[in-house]
């Protein structure tokens, strides 16, 4: 007969592979949910990727077959890796500057009471919770929308939207992007102004008044270069 110690330390130690089995099959089904849902993905991803390597581990030292477990956590990581490639941009901010921006992308500034002083604030807003980058196709993408909400989609200039937004962007890198709003327009008055404008010194007016310009971002020249 086997001794007493032997089978209580066996029964024991198969209680614990039991009860750790059952925390981690609920463990991944709480990742697996996490994994599922939009706002938590990435977290679930790296959460189920932690749990499967977990479980592959016991099951391995316990002797059993685990073939599809490897392939549930490489298919996990990938699509992961692919799913965090593409989530959003999360804004930085105050939550008063995100309302703003989330009411100009959705198009609920009026485009006749939006001039030129709302437009370069509202590029350096952007610029405070997106990369310039994102600020960039975020911007432009509003500005459409309130000139084709106005009935006048022709407005929408390229080149001048885009030099704005450079012009902002340097400005802010230089002056310390932890600036106020009115401490920017403060030491930039020159960007407040529409006429003189800023672009001035950059483009001759008959350049900024092409169409070419008016769709694309063109590149200031200098008088007589061709």
């Amino acid at each position: 007969m086997c001794p007493e110690w032997p089978r209580r330390g066996f029964r024991v130690l198969r209680w614990t592979l039991a009860v750790v089995l059952a925390a981690l099959g609920a463990s991944e089904a709480v990742a697996a949910a996490f994994f599922a849902t939009e706002r938590w993905r990435a977290a679930g991803a790296i959460a189920l990727c932690l749990v499967l390597v977990i479980a592959i581990g016991v099951h391995t030292a316990a002797g059993e077959a685990q073939a599809a477990l490897p392939l549930l956590l490489a298919l996990v990581a990938i699509l992961g890796a692919w799913d965090a490639a593409w989530l959003p941009v999360e804004p930085k901010g105050s939550p008063e500057e995100r309302a703003v921006l989330r009411g100009f992308e959705e198009g609920s500034v009026p485009g006749d009471a939006f001039h030129h002083v709302d437009h370069v604030r509202m590029g350096w807003l952007h610029l405070r919770c997106y990369p310039a980058s994102e600020a960039l196709a975020r911007f432009s993408t509003g500005l459409r929308r309130l000139a084709e909400k106005a009935g006048k989609p022709g407005m929408y200039h390229e080149t001048v939207t885009c030099a704005y937004l450079f012009l902002i962007n340097e400005r802010m890198e230089r002056d310390g992007r932890d600036a106020r709003w009115e401490e920017f327009a403060r030491r930039n008055a020159d960007l407040l102004a529409w006429r003189p404008s800023v672009l001035d010194a950059y483009y001759e007016q008959g350049e900024l008044d092409s169409p070419l310009a008016r769709a694309v971002f063109t590149l200031p020249r200098r008088s007589g270069v061709t």
